[in-house]
């Protein structure tokens, strides 16, 4: 009989740990996710730390390891050099050392780095972010040219490696919670900064109009315009920075480290919501478009 009745009081007991476990999820599911997602991108890094670069030639730096193919040993010591200055920069400015010792693998021609993300010819990317690693062809790849210390300084003073080590503190500091929009724009705000360089062609200039917020927000790497929708996410960037200070950025980021969404983290940063971003942004624009546009 005894037996019995401790056997029905655990009923109680299973359904107060459902329901705490469902409350959990239901009012935290943001936590939840970035903790999903975090997890992922510590196993892709794992993974291709340990495993998928296995079969290439590697040195180590002070804060960052390179991984090359013998054709691009003369690259090898320059693009450490280069990555770990940039990853110095950052961590100054953000006060933030990710939890990752970043990995930058340098792919001897363009299809190999588009092979191994599994993109088409069409997408001709020089230099990739991607869980704690950075994806670059060789310089030689990226600037054809005899002289390897010709190729250096223009690499050095052109090149994507400052672009994607951005990338990689956005998303270590965001927990891997933020917006593409996002990331893209500070990426490319910081490459200014440092390199002065911008992307401007006939298809970001003077454009008849810009995208949605929320177009931007869902879609980014979808949408048809991309070196538009790229230029856009600067001038977002730059707005808040002309708008709030420097720090904004930094405050923002923390919000979303915590597990708050983008537009919570902007709100409790600036005061406004996401769609008064937009209307002041709009406003903002029309008076600085001859600047960016």
């Amino acid at each position: 009989m005894m037996a019995q009745v401790q056997r029905t009081r655990k009923f109680p007991i299973i359904l107060i740990g459902i329901f705490f476990v469902c409350t959990i999820v239901l009012f935290n599911w943001q936590n939840v996710k970035i903790v999903g997602t975090s997890a992922m991108r510590d196993a892709m890094a794992s993974y291709q730390r340990n495993v998928a670069y296995k079969d290439f030639l590697w040195i180590y730096g002070e804060d960052v390891d390179v991984a090359y193919k013998q054709e691009d040993e003369d690259f090898s010591d320059f693009i450490l050099q280069l990555s770990e200055e940039s990853y110095e920069i950052l961590r100054e400015k953000y006060d933030f050392t990710p939890g990752v010792r970043p990995l930058v693998v340098i792919y001897p021609t363009y299809k190999d780095l588009l092979d191994s993300l599994g993109w088409d010819e069409s997408n001709k990317a020089s230099g990739v972010y991607q869980a704690g690693t950075i994806k670059i062809v060789s310089p030689i790849q990226w600037y054809p040219i005899d002289v390897i210390e010709d190729i250096k300084e223009i690499y050095k003073n052109f090149g994507p490696m400052h672009h994607e080590m951005t990338h990689l503190f956005v998303d270590y500091m965001a927990n891997g919670n933020y917006p593409d929009w996002y990331t893209e724009g500070l990426a490319q705000i910081e490459e200014l900064k440092l390199l002065n360089i911008q992307w401007i062609d006939e298809n970001n200039t003077n454009p008849e109009e810009l995208y949605a917020f929320d177009t931007l927000r869902k879609g980014f790497y979808s949408l048809e315009n991309q070196a538009l929708a790229y230029r856009q996410s600067l001038t977002m960037v730059i707005y808040l920075e002309e708008t709030y200070g420097e720090e904004i950025n930094f405050n923002i980021l923390d919000g979303l480290g915590k597990g708050n969404s983008f537009s919570t983290s902007l709100t409790k940063a600036t005061g406004v919501t996401w769609d008064e971003f937009e209307i002041n942004y709009t406003l903002w624009i029309k008076e600085n478009w001859n600047k960016f546009f």
